[in-house]
């Protein structure tokens, strides 16, 4: 049995993956038995080739024909003219089928439970287990790691799609673009072994770091939706003002069926407490300026931390993952997805207008569907009149617009180093090329103050990069 599945929906994959195992058939696809480092369309045409059958995780995901993955969905349905019966489409959310998949036999499992669903799909594979007695090896397994693989092999995995009953993560952008790479790599981070088994041990922490409007949020919560079914509880802190992180950790007492003293400080520490003796939970720390400021409430034990942060400084306490602009073909799907008709030399155009800022992107979007103009005509006042335009247009998903991201950041830097903004003012007139920092020491004499003294000094290379570390943690 191949699985042919989009990046979104591997849990899916997981899932039926786990009851053909069980029932005594090989099972192959991406995540599980291709090596790292190996040629994806060779493994995949030689898996398609000695295939009996291919499941197709049907969702509006795997449709897509600008996701990952599409092309191994277009030879999985290339083959299915070829031979009968080879393809069989698992539905798993509510999709409009195309005429060749609409004319196959389908497994449709929406709106099932978990043992409902896993009887249809069985049934309906006319599944005969041959081998329900032998233990089915873990795929591509080696020598080396056994002890990991029989716990891997032990674990239940979940059925995708259910929430779990400790829950407060925001809703998910219904036109995030898959940042596959990104979602892969705190994944990937989140199954380390290392350290993460019973109490005392250590949880997974990973920090997405970057600009302010790059998307690093939505990341975080595309992540946690999709992923949601691993875990027991999932609990999102807006971390934005550090004196209040105790009062959002504290909320989750009751939740816990803790009993509660009044004390926030008191009750927060008891739920971190618990969360070191319990298994399964992810806690995402939104928008964190001051890594130190979240060090007291990092708990141990076996489970996830996920933090979002512009904030560079993060050391030794949390594997960085840096979240960058998106690729042009990704902000031109952006932008056709939120604007119907429209063409891709001019959504192209736009988005390198915009530096292929996922903010500037969705301010855009939203500015354009409530004036109903369309992307070259945004494109034209846009270049015209910049300023005003990056006022206009505020995206509910990122809770304001790029000037007011821009402002507040900038509001921030006056008050605890007004020399950045005074070297970030300087620099917005020149070339978009690299610049010597010697320049700024070599003119000095006619910088404003305080950025004059700060580069003339005794040592004008350190408060350079001083400044410089500042702008950083606030971009």
């Amino acid at each position: 049995m191949f699985i042919s599945v989009a990046g979104p929906d591997r849990p899916w994959a997981r899932w039926i993956a786990q009851h053909l195992r069980r029932a005594g058939y090989e099972v192959e696809y991406d995540e599980w038995t291709w090596q790292a480092g190996t040629s994806f369309l060779a493994r995949m045409d030689m898996a398609l080739a000695r295939a009996d059958r291919i499941i197709a995780v049907i969702t509006p995901a795997y449709l897509d024909r600008t996701s990952f993955g599409r092309e191994e969905r277009e030879a999985a349905l290339q083959l299915a003219h070829e031979r009968d019966g080879l393809l069989v489409p698992v539905i798993v959310a509510p999709t409009a089928l195309p005429p060749l998949l609409a004319r196959l036999s389908n497994i449709d499992l929406t709106g099932l439970s978990e043992e409902e669903a896993a009887a249809r799909l069985l049934d309906r594979l006319a599944v005969r287990a041959p081998h329900l007695d032998e233990r089915v090896p873990w795929p591509g397994a080696t020598s080396t790691g056994s002890a990991q693989r029989r716990a891997d092999r032990a674990r239940q995995i979940p059925f995708p799609g259910s929430i779990p009953p400790i829950w407060n993560v925001p809703p998910r952008l219904p036109t995030f673009t898959d940042r596959v790479e990104v979602l892969h790599r705190i994944e990937v981070l989140s199954r380390q072994p290392v350290g993460r088994s019973g109490p005392g041990g250590s949880p997974a922490i990973t920090v997405l770091r970057g600009l302010g409007g790059v998307g690093k949020t939505q990341v975080a919560v595309e992540y946690a939706w999709r992923h949601a079914s691993e875990y027991t509880l999932v609990w999102w802190v807006n971390a934005t003002q550090s004196a209040l992180i105790t009062e959002k950790i504290a909320a989750l007492s009751s939740r816990l069926d803790l009993p509660e003293s009044g004390i926030l400080a008191k009750d927060a520490q008891a739920v971190l407490a618990m969360l070191a003796r319990r298994p399964r939970w992810l806690l995402v720390y939104d928008n964190v300026e001051n890594p130190r400021d979240l060090r007291p409430w990092l708990p141990g034990g076996a489970g996830d931390i996920l933090i979002t942060s512009r904030s560079p400084s993060w050391g030794d306490m949390a594997t960085r993952i840096d979240v960058d602009v998106l690729p042009r073909t990704d902000s031109i799907t952006l932008l056709r997805s939120r604007n119907a008709g429209s063409d891709v030399s001019s959504a192209a155009d736009l988005a390198r207008e915009l530096g292929d800022l996922p903010l500037a992107l969705e301010q855009a979007s939203a500015y354009i569907e409530r004036t109903e103009m369309g992307l070259s005509t945004y494109l034209n006042k846009f270049r015209s009149r910049r300023e005003r335009m990056l006022r206009k247009g505020e995206d509910l998903a990122y809770g304001g617009n790029l000037h007011t991201a821009w402002s507040l950041s900038l509001e921030r830097l006056e008050a605890t180093e007004p020399a950045a903004v005074q070297l970030l003012q300087i620099v917005s007139v020149l070339a978009p090329d690299l610049i010597p920092l010697t320049l700024f020491e070599e003119a000095s004499a006619i910088l404003p103050e305080p950025l004059r003294s700060r580069v003339s000094g005794e040592d004008p290379g350190e408060d350079l990069d001083d400044i410089i570390a500042a702008i950083a943690g606030v971009s």
